[in-house]
């Protein structure tokens, strides 16, 4: 599946995307994220899988886009 970082979550891995596997869902895929990443725990952010926010858990698939998108200011 592929990981989308916007903003902060960007600056925290220092990466735009990547591609992870063997991830069942949603609990799963924040576990490894915040052993991999620990500054992610720390900030707010929404998960969207396939262009939608999600709250709670989910499973995933190997075909999933997932996007970390932290909060944004608009003007």
């Amino acid at each position: 599946m592929k990981i989308l970082y916007f903003g902060i979550t960007s600056e925290i891995t220092q990466q735009n995307s990547e591609e992870l596997n063997n991830i069942k869902n949603l609990y799963e895929l924040k576990k490894n994220l915040f052993e991999r990443y620990p500054k992610l725990e720390n900030i707010n952010f929404q998960i969207s899988v396939n262009q939608q926010l999600i709250r709670g858990d989910q499973n995933l698939s190997t075909t999933d886009e997932i996007a970390l998108l932290p909060p944004f200011a608009g003007g």
